[in-house]
């Protein structure tokens, strides 16, 4: 517990991918960012806050790189792209790094990442009728009510 909050790593903050195991590589990951802090931490006790809090924000960060992927995946503009792969720019090898779980830190790949990105939205004018139909299911299914948010003390 880092001031009144706790710092949650792992599958105990996200179960994030049962297909490509990249969860326990995010694990993995999370649990030597957070080492490394408490390392830091016993050198410097009064800096927890912050370290855990730069840690904790890391982890978000690289699960959100991951979860545009994981929102996307049956979208039928990415079954398009990985129907019809091609590595030209790096794009297939920085899709296979996200998949592996390389998502914390800063990487080469992020900039062949987001030009993925903006290709799979140029992509998705294609399909736009059908990528509409996919988000507003994808929304409905993943909407949860608002009694559930609310933290309960």
């Amino acid at each position: 517990m880092y001031g009144r909050r706790y710092l949650l790593l792992g599958d105990a903050f996200a179960f994030v991918d049962p297909v490509f195991s990249s969860g326990v590589y995010l694990a993995m990951n999370s649990a030597a960012m957070a080492a490394a802090a408490v390392d830091h931490c016993l050198d410097n006790p009064a800096s927890a806050s912050t370290e855990f809090a730069a840690v904790d924000r890391r982890v978000r960060q690289g699960l959100k790189t991951f979860q545009w992927l994981i929102y996307c995946m049956t979208s039928p503009a990415m079954r398009h792209l990985f129907m019809n792969p091609n590595n030209q720019w790096g794009i297939q090898s920085a899709v296979v790094s996200l998949l592996a779980g390389d998502v914390s830190g800063e990487r080469e790949v992020d900039r062949r990442l987001r030009l993925f990105h903006a290709i799979y939205y140029l992509i998705c004018m294609r399909f736009l009728p059908q990528c509409i139909t996919q988000w507003r299911r994808r929304r409905t299914a993943t909407r949860q009510p608002a009694d559930l948010l609310e933290v309960r003390g």
